[in-house]
């Protein structure tokens, strides 16, 4: 298991590292990303993306407000809940997205360039069952 964390770190580490190309952080990363695949054209509450990113709600909202001011999410209230807020992101937003999906690629292929096509599948594989298995907890 120790193995998988060091895994985790050095992803994360490499992710880091790729994406100051872009000038955002992971945590940035993780927030735009989010928006972009839960969110299509209607937006999402906030409150989802916090049950995505590990953060706390303080620190969710100062990330939306700099997401915000650098012109890569847009906040409006729900339709249908005045209370809620929704964010979506900018055309700025889908193009730094899109961009950080390629850097985001080419790190993850880095790191198992190493492996077979049959060792990919195991490995995808295992992996799956074991997230499976963690979530049903």
């Amino acid at each position: 298991m120790c193995r998988i964390i060091r895994l985790y770190n050095l992803y994360v580490e490499a992710l880091e590292r790729a994406l100051k190309k872009l000038d955002i952080k992971q945590t940035e990363w993780a927030v735009l990303v989010t928006v972009r695949r839960k969110g299509k054209d209607e937006g999402i509450p906030i409150k989802v993306i916090l049950q995505e990113v590990l953060l706390t709600s303080g620190a969710m909202t100062n990330l939306v407000h700099r997401l915000i001011k650098a012109d890569y999410l847009e906040k409006r209230k729900d339709e249908q809940d005045k209370r809620e807020v929704r964010v979506s992101l900018t055309a700025k937003g889908v193009d730094l997205v899109d961009r950080a999906m390629e850097i985001q690629a080419g790190v993850e292929r880095r790191f198992v360039e190493s492996l077979d096509r049959s060792e990919r599948t195991q490995l995808e594989k295992l992996l799956k069952k074991m997230v499976l298995d963690v979530d049903y907890y």
